[in-house]
């Protein structure tokens, strides 16, 4: 992810700040979805039940 912070009025680099973490919110939110399919193993609740 290449940014060039230094560059444009104050205005311009909050809206790419905030960018960034939306990026960075949806990266996390994606990988955790994944923690939690592989977490819901159909053998362990065959084990259970």
């Amino acid at each position: 992810m290449e940014t060039n912070l230094g560059k444009g009025t104050g205005k311009e680099i909050l809206e790419k700040i905030l960018n960034i973490i939306a990026k960075v919110a949806q990266l996390v939110e994606h990988n955790l979805a994944k923690v939690r399919v592989a977490g819901s193993s159909p053998v362990f609740r065959s084990l259970l039940f």
